[in-house]
C-alpha cells in the first residue's frame, strides 16, 4: 500500500457472504471522489462505521498543534465558567427561559 492517499475502512459482511470482518480499500491522493463513492455505497448497502482517513501531501502544513501562541491570544481556563456577559439576551436566544 502507498503511504499518500485515501483509505475507506467499514465493518461488514461483503457480498452478502454473512461473514462480518473489518475491510479497507486504498485509494491514490487524485482519487477522493472515487473514495466518497465507495462510502456512499457501503452505507447504502448496510456496511458499519464507514469511515475514511487521508495521507495527503498537499495538505497544508504539518499535522498537529503548534505551542507557539498568537501575539494577542489572552484565552485563558478561568474564563470558562462565568457564563454569558448579557443574561437577558441569552434568556431571548433560547425562549425567555433560564437554564442555569
Amino acid at each position: 500500500m502507498e503511504n499518500t492517499g485515501y483509505v475507506v475502512y467499514w465493518i461488514g459482511a461483503p457480498n452478502g457472504l454473512g461473514v462480518r470482518g473489518s475491510y479497507h480499500q486504498h485509494f491514490k491522493t487524485d482519487e477522493m471522489v472515487k473514495a466518497l463513492n465507495l462510502m456512499e455505497v457501503l452505507r447504502k448497502a448496510g456496511m458499519l462505521y464507514v469511515g475514511m482517513v487521508a495521507e495527503n501531501p498537499d495538505s497544508v502544513g504539518k499535522p498537529g498543534v503548534s505551542d507557539k501562541l498568537p501575539e494577542d491570544y489572552s484565552w485563558t481556563k478561568q474564563h470558562r465558567g462565568d457564563g454569558p456577559a448579557d443574561v437577558e439576551l441569552t434568556k431571548t436566544m433560547i425562549g425567555g427561559r433560564s437554564h442555569g
